[in-house]
């Protein structure tokens, strides 16, 4: 009997069966409906074996990696040496001028808040070229989406204006249950080893504020790797974030020393992929009482769905143990705009003017990853 066989099993334990059991041994002659008196009396006993078997039937679940779900899959993973990553908080670029729009200075600590009914509150961490680094407040990735204007919390003399200019460092939410049971399961392949690619992917996992990343060894000769990183939006970082990793991974001013991450005699250098953006034209045929116009940004946010899924999942996965291969395939974008409500028929799609799948470059020199660049739809 396998494991789903005997959650099968356990699931007819329910309240009906045990009734139904009890009531078959009540002497013959003696009323057993529902609402006599013997009825009531075995009905609560029944439920409460019920919930019993349902509690067993949860506990089947968690007991195994595969199906273990929340802390137990936690639990889980501490025995693989693994833990779930924790929420990052969004850093972000903020720049203060006077009343006379000239740069203003902040002390680090001054908080701040997002504008809107649902703000979002940020303590300045850290005075950089071009400004101040702000950090949420709020854990998660919903602060990652907010640019513009800031409002202190406090009376700030001589404060003219302030605002959020861009996101440095975008934040991540926890890991969620089938992210860290893969991550759990895939340790059983590969032994973590003496700075292996096993290790690296390792060491990056514990970098909350890297979304994927790819490990190039003897990129450059002997005991050189590369890794290429992707930020927690799973698109290029900053050169903050690429600076951050390096420090930790190798330090630049004792590489090769082992005073980061990496072990003695590795010399790593941490980059940026090179972005490869792809025009789309696209023809779309639609229901009677709908235009291409209707559903143009429905269309373009199902695009935009495609090539997330595609860095997230496809791009940092390595292929027969040995390289990284991405593909943008144009039937697989017809697949997904015809997922679209109202889309009945993709009559024309072309990736950079050319009706060919689009392969990306990945090789010890260049590494890309696909972005959407202009979406011309029309009917």
């Amino acid at each position: 009997m396998t494991p789903n066989d005997l959650l099968k099993d356990i699931e007819k334990y329910n309240f009906d069966y045990f009734v139904e059991e009890a009531l078959q041994r009540v002497p013959v002659g003696i009323d057993t409906r529902e609402g006599a008196i013997i009825y009531d009396a075995l009905a609560p006993a029944a439920y409460s074996f019920a919930e019993l078997a349902m509690s067993i039937h949860d506990v089947l679940i968690d007991t195994y990696t595969q199906t273990a779900q929340g802390e137990f899959l936690d639990y889980r993973a501490i025995e693989r040496g693994l833990k779930r990553k924790p929420a990052t908080f969004t850093q972000a670029l903020a720049r203060f001028t006077d009343q006379d729009g000239q740069p203003f200075q902040v002390e680090i600590g001054t908080r701040f808040s997002s504008i809107g009914t649902d703000p979002v509150y940020y303590s300045v961490t850290k005075q950089v070229d071009g400004g101040f680094i702000i950090t949420a407040e709020r854990a998660g990735n919903a602060p990652n989406r907010y640019i513009g204007q800031l409002l202190p919390v406090d009376n700030i003399n001589g404060l003219g204006y302030a605002e959020i200019t861009k996101i440095e460092i975008p934040a991540a939410d926890a890991e969620s249950d089938d992210a860290l049971r893969e991550r759990v399961l895939a340790s059983n392949t590969f032994t973590e080893y003496g700075g292996n690619v096993a290790d690296y992917r390792a060491m990056l996992a514990t970098i909350p504020d890297v979304g994927a990343a790819q490990i190039y060894p003897t990129w450059n000769g002997g005991g050189t790797v590369r890794v290429v990183i992707l930020n927690n939006e799973f698109l290029q970082p900053t050169q903050r974030l690429i600076d951050e990793v390096q420090e930790l991974l190798d330090p630049t001013d004792a590489q090769g020393d082992g005073y980061g991450m990496a072990p003695i005699g590795h010399t790593v250098t941490v980059a940026s992929p090179t972005a490869k953006t792809i025009e789309l034209e696209i023809g779309i045929d639609t229901d009677a009482d709908l235009t291409y116009v209707d559903l143009t940004p429905a269309v373009t946010e199902a695009i935009n769905k495609y090539f997330d899924d595609q860095r997230r999942s496809i791009w940092p996965t390595v292929v027969n143990n040995r390289h990284y291969s991405l593909t943008i395939y144009r039937s697989q974008l017809m697949a997904a705009i015809l997922q679209v409500p109202g889309v009945v028929n993709v009559s024309q799609l072309t990736l950079d003017k050319g009706t060919s799948d689009i392969s990306l470059v990945f090789d010890n020199t260049k590494q890309e990853v696909p972005i959407v660049g202009g979406v011309d739809i029309h009917g």
